[in-house]
This record gives structure tokens, sequence and C-alpha cells, in this order.
């Protein structure tokens, strides 16, 4: 048996062809022992309609049935975020509810979207304050290292499409509408 044969050539990685192919993005708020950083741009935002019953993941509304869950008070209005953590480099995508029709916004939704906001340009942790009635934000001691995006998903709309994959609610018979309208 030749195990020399068994041998790296020095060059041994420039012959690995495998890339690794992202299939699943969760929608999540990061905990509060995670450094995260937003992704910046614009087009790395996106506000929508959410539906969101008890314990259940979100469902993503198509325009067709806003109107129908927006007047049952079923339909959130959100904004989009992409993260990524610390460590770990995973993304992920979290909500955070807009102010309602008369501008009223909530003081954890307002306060999320402000450190949001911050963490499109350095690293933050936060902690939910009950007694404040908002986040708490947590600024690093040190300077962590810039965040590497990578090229996967290419647009918001296909990490939406990752994130949402069977959790669209896009015909008149969605199980979520089926539910709700009290159809068997």
């Amino acid at each position: 048996m030749d195990l020399d044969a068994c041998r790296l050539p020095p060059s041994w990685e420039t012959g690995i062809a495998i890339k690794k192919q992202l299939t699943h993005i969760p929608i999540r708020r990061p905990d509060a022992s995670q450094w995260f950083r937003v992704r910046p741009g614009d087009e790395w935002v996106f506000d929508c309609f959410l539906f969101k019953d008890d314990d259940s993941e979100p469902f993503l509304i198509m325009p067709r049935y806003q109107p129908e869950l927006l007047q049952q008070g079923l339909a959130r209005p959100v904004r989009i975020y992409m993260l990524m953590t610390y460590g770990s480099n995973t993304l992920s995508l979290s909500d955070v509810g807009l102010p309602d029709a008369e501008g009223k916004h909530n003081t954890w939704h307002q306060s999320r979207m402000e450190h949001y906001e911050l963490a499109k340009t350095q690293w933050i942790r936060i902690s939910a304050s009950r007694s404040l009635s908002s986040y708490e934000l947590w600024l690093p001691d040190g300077n962590l290292v810039e965040p590497d995006w990578p090229d996967q998903p290419e647009t918001m709309i296909k990490a939406l499409e990752l994130a949402f994959k069977d959790r669209i609610i896009d015909t008149d018979d969605h199980p979520v509408l089926n539910r709700l309208r009290g159809r068997a």
C-alpha cells in the first residue's frame, strides 16, 4: 500500500471547488448575548405587512390579501432588516414594527429600530429592559472586525424568498385564510 499517495500537495486548497449554498435564513431577533451588525444600504431594508399568529413564524402577505387582514387587525406593518451575528457570521432577518396609521410608535419597536440603524456602522448588542419599556444598547469594549457580508443572497428579495419560502399568504385557499374565514 502506497500511503505516500495520500500526502497533500502544497496547493491542495486550490483544487477544491465546493461552494456552500445558502438554503434558509431564519427570521428572529438577536439574542441578548449576541453581537450583531445590520447590513447597510436602503436595498437591504424591506417594508411590508406580516401576519403572525401566537407562537407561529410570521407570514408575508401579498397585496391582494392585505386589506382583509388589516381590517381584522391581523396585518402588521414592519420593516425587515438583514443581520449578521459576530463569530458565527450567521445571517438572519429581523422585523421591527412600524408606526401605526396615526404615527404612534411602540417604544420597544422604536428603540430597536434606532439601535438597528446604529448597527449599520458598528457591532452592538441589545437587551430588553422592562423598566424602560425599550431595548438597552451595549457597545463593544474593543474593536471587532468588520463583517464580511456574503455574496448570497444577492438581494433582499432573494433573502425574503429563502426566509419566507413556504410562508407567503398568496392564494384564496391559503391555510391561514381558510382558518380565519372559518373554512374547513
